[in-house]
């Protein structure tokens, strides 16, 4: 049988001819309905026909033509054949299987004889046929068992049945006039044998399986040797007459059953050749055949192909790879002058619109970064609806940092699986595909290496679909490859972008200055809120021209004529030149927030000196923001506005809500007083972890280095002080000046060297402290005889006694100004108690020093 997936359309395969379908529908209901051809209207049924069955694909003017046509002729010959409707073939396999039936099951056959004399009796009394379709059925059911019996491998056994019911029912012997001839004859010839009557016993000893062909085989050669010509399906039937003995007891009908038809319109392999041969019992044949098993089987399959793309839809999720447009994008002047130019020359490069002189090595990738919050994923989802992309995404943080092949096997968890399963669907496709790679921050390194070959001239990259290893080569196919994420979140050690793979990317900064662009820039940030505000939104809705008049307006441009071309009342041109002077001054502070996200995150830890600010300030920041503003608000209301936003962002800094909230202030002004001070200090504990925070609590040598270190930062400032102080006593101006020139030059500076020696003598504690815990640690060991000597090496020795010779140097000034400003005499008291802990400390650590570089015992 033909193959479902060749045949597109329900009514029509290689077989049958959908017109050919059509005049069938219109045959049977004519037949039905006991229409007469000439009164039956065949044309405008069978355009009323097929415009209820539109998805049988019929053409108006041709399929209606040619059915109407065939299904007239074919009536025509229903009503002429009579009995011999039925095929050769069909009324073969009614004889031989009704002679078997009698033959081997005579009291199935009395039965059903007896039933039918019944309905032959109500039909002449009632003129009303009963049990038609039970009668059918008991027929049909023995014929089966006769034609497995008999080993027939075609036949159909209900057309069969309906032949001898309709025989039975009228009580008449019909058979073809030339299938009759022809079985008297080979009778006749069989019977002239002289061992006939032998061969004829012998065959009765046979099962009816080995006599039915061998009546056939005599038959075939019997043809043959006189020459007879006589088709396949009547040589059948003749062969029956012969298997039940009824040939001298059937009446010859000569019947006619094929019409020649000329002007048929359709387009089909059964109209090549003209004209059309219709012939009857083939006709109803095939079109009952296809009617009956070929039809449904075509409905199941695609019924089953149906739920089969719907299950597999689902199971892809192929909907979530229809790029969806945002109601709240926002195509501004930043993205329409800037960002579509350059994102149109990579994504041209990539896909081959650029042309075929352009160079190969500029295929590369687009590498789009921000800060969260500034629209990398919905920009390029808009562009991939534009272009008519399928938008695959890939998820970066559902990856993770531990997936590095493109096998989903060699996943690590469910929902990475399904994002590489996504990847490889996209290169499986392999035309007319955006692929995303969003928030690559959190992905591996050697994942992002797979793409280096797919992002070059050889735009080839290695998959696994369905389990097997696949190399897709992309060249010439309209498919690009994107990137984005927020460098700004992840530390140097994780996110890593491979350098061969930077090198083949155009790298765009959605949230910093591009180039000349810092006016586009900064009015982005309005046109991205606009619509958030209520006010406002009523202003783009007739318009964006009126909208940049009014912020021309706002910003004070005197050059700028206020023209609007919707017709607003004065005051709501006030409201909205209020609400955009608001949203002016909110973004001038947003901008300084982003630009210290920026520039905070781009330092390494090692070279910080205040906390890392965390609090962000991006479109989406401001779109918050701009949602509850209005025009009656002050400035210190608009203040406290911003205030309370990030104090509510800050709440998800736990203990760094301080700092940052703090280095808020500083920015935006507000910094006084105590929160002034209180953001000294944090700046100056912070720089001190820095140097304590790397030594181990349980490592003596490094906890003696991190307060080396600290002795000489005080150092560094006692010696800028002192050198400052100094400089300034050495000038010889008049004494009536001297004193408040050194108090306005120096003072301050010499003032702190007081508190700076304080700390330099606790450090000298913390030195003394270390060194007791030696002793300790010696005292214990003595008391449990076993000998541990900790020592150090000769350069500790030597760093503290350069140190010592600095301080030396720093306090002999000190001696001569000490009597000219306010404290020096306690300034001169603690450098005096600083030399004296200094001398100390030289001398407990001398007696430690080892100056063997093998000795073991000098690592404590």
């Amino acid at each position: 049988s033909e193959p479902f997936w060749d045949q597109p359309l329900v009514s029509e395969n290689r077989e049958v001819y959908r017109g050919e379908y059509l005049a069938w529908l219109l045959f049977q209901a004519t037949v039905t309905s006991d229409l007469k051809p000439e009164s039956a209207g065949f044309l405008e049924r069978a355009q009323t026909t097929m415009a209820a069955r539109y998805s049988e694909g019929y053409l108006k003017g041709v399929h209606d033509h040619d059915a109407a046509i065939l299904a007239e002729q074919l009536t025509r010959l229903h009503e002429r054949l009579g009995l011999l409707r039925c095929s050769a073939r069909e009324r073969a396999m009614a004889n031989c299987g009704w002679a078997l039936v009698e033959r081997c099951r005579a009291d199935q056959a009395n039965r059903i004889r007896d039933q039918i004399s019944v309905a032959h009796e109500g039909l002449e009394w009632f003129a009303v046929e009963v049990g038609r379709s039970r009668l059918l059925a008991s027929i049909e059911s023995e014929l089966q068992w006769a034609r497995q019996e008999l080993g027939w491998d075609r036949g159909d056994c209900h057309a069969a049945s309906e032949f001898l019911y309709e025989q039975m029912l009228r009580k008449v012997c019909v058979a073809d006039q030339q299938a009759v001839q022809l079985a008297g004859e080979f009778w006749e010839a069989l019977q002239a044998r002289p061992q006939w009557s032998q061969r004829e016993q012998d065959l009765q000893r046979l099962p009816a399986s080995q006599v039915w062909p061998t009546f056939v085989d005599w038959l075939t050669a019997f043809c043959q040797q006189r020459r007879l010509v006589i088709d396949t399906d009547r040589l059948l039937e003749a062969a029956s007459l012969v298997f039940d003995r009824s040939s001298d007891r059937r009446t010859g009908l000569a019947g006619d059953s094929v019409v020649q038809i000329d002007g048929l319109l359709g387009d089909h392999p059964r109209l090549q050749s003209k004209p059309y041969r219709l012939e009857y019992g083939e006709f109803v044949g095939r079109l009952r055949e296809f009617e009956q098993h070929t039809v449904p089987r075509f409905l199941e399959y695609q019924q089953a192909k149906s739920n089969c793309l719907q299950k597999r839809r689902e199971e892809l999720r192929l909907e979530e790879f229809k790029p969806k447009v945002l109601t709240s994008f926002v195509r501004n002047r930043l993205i329409d002058q800037v960002y579509l130019p350059l994102i149109g020359n990579n994504l041209a490069k990539q896909i081959g619109a650029a042309g075929e002189q352009k160079r190969t090595d500029l295929m590369g990738l687009l590498l789009v970064i921000s800060p969260p919050g500034y629209g990398k994923t919905t920009l390029m989802e808009y562009v991939a609806n534009r272009l008519g992309l399928t938008f695959v995404k890939i998820n970066g943080p559902a990856l993770g940092h531990r997936v590095t092949s493109l096998d989903p096997t060699e996943a690590p968890n469910a929902s990475a699986r399904e994002e590489i399963l996504r990847l490889n669907l996209a290169l499986e496709m392999g035309d007319n595909v955006m692929i995303y790679v969003d928030d690559i921050q959190h992905t591996h390194p050697e994942f992002l290496q797979k793409f280096i070959s797919l992002c070059d001239a050889q735009r080839k990259i290695e998959g696994v679909f369905r389990g097997q290893p696949r190399t897709y080569d992309l060249r010439g196919r309209k498919v690009c490859v994107v990137m984005a994420g927020n460098p700004y979140t992840e530390s140097g050690e994780k996110f890593q972008i491979p350098d061969m793979l930077a090198n083949r990317a155009d790298t765009y900064n959605l949230g910093d200055v591009i180039g000349g662009n810092q006016s586009l820039f900064e009015l982005s940030y309005l046109e991205n809120c606009v619509t958030s505000n209520a006010s406002l939104a009523r202003l783009v809705s007739r318009g964006w021209d009126d909208f940049y008049s009014i912020v021309a307006t706002a910003a004070g441009d005197s050059t700028q004529e206020l023209s609007l071309a919707g017709n607003y009342s004065v005051e709501e041109i006030n409201e909205f030149v209020a609400i955009v002077r608001k949203l002016l001054r909110v973004r001038d502070q947003l901008l300084r927030v982003n630009r210290q996200y920026i520039d905070s995150a781009a330092q390494a830890d090692a070279y910080r000196t205040e906390p890392r600010f965390q609090l962000q300030g991006s479109y989406r920041d401001m779109n918050k923001l701009a949602e509850r503003i209005v025009a009656v608000m002050n400035d210190d209301e608009l203040d406290l506005l911003i205030q309370s936003h990030y104090e509510n962002q800050a709440q998800t800094l736990t203990s760094g809500a301080e700092a940052n909230l703090l280095k808020l202030q500083e920015l935006t002004g507000r910094l006084l007083g105590d929160k002034r001070e209180r953001w000294q200090d944090i700046q100056k504990t912070f720089q001190r972890n820095q140097v304590l925070g790397a030594v181990d609590q349980n490592d003596a040598a490094g906890k003696l280095l991190a307060q080396l270190a600290l002795v000489s930062e005080n150092l560094s400032q006692i010696g800028k002080a002192v050198e400052k102080g100094a400089k300034v006593a050495a000038q010889s101006p008049p004494p009536s000046d001297f004193e408040n020139t050194l108090q306005t030059a120096t003072l301050a500076e010499l003032g702190k060297t007081v508190g700076e020696l304080a700390k330099l003598n606790q450090t000298f504690q913390g030195i003394q402290t270390v060194v007791d815990q030696l002793a300790a640690r010696e005292a214990v060991s003595a008391q449990q005889k076993i000998q541990i000597v900790n020592r150090i090496p000769r350069a500790f020795l030597d760093v503290i006694r350069h140190q010592f010779e600095v301080l030396e140097r720093w306090v002999d000034p000190l001696q001569a100004i000490s009597k000219l400003i306010p404290n020096g005499e306690a300034l001169l008291r603690n450098a005096k108690l600083t030399r004296e802990t200094y001398r100390q400390i030289v001398t407990q650590l001398e007696s430690r020093v080892s100056d063997d570089p093998d000795d073991e015992s000098a690592n404590p």
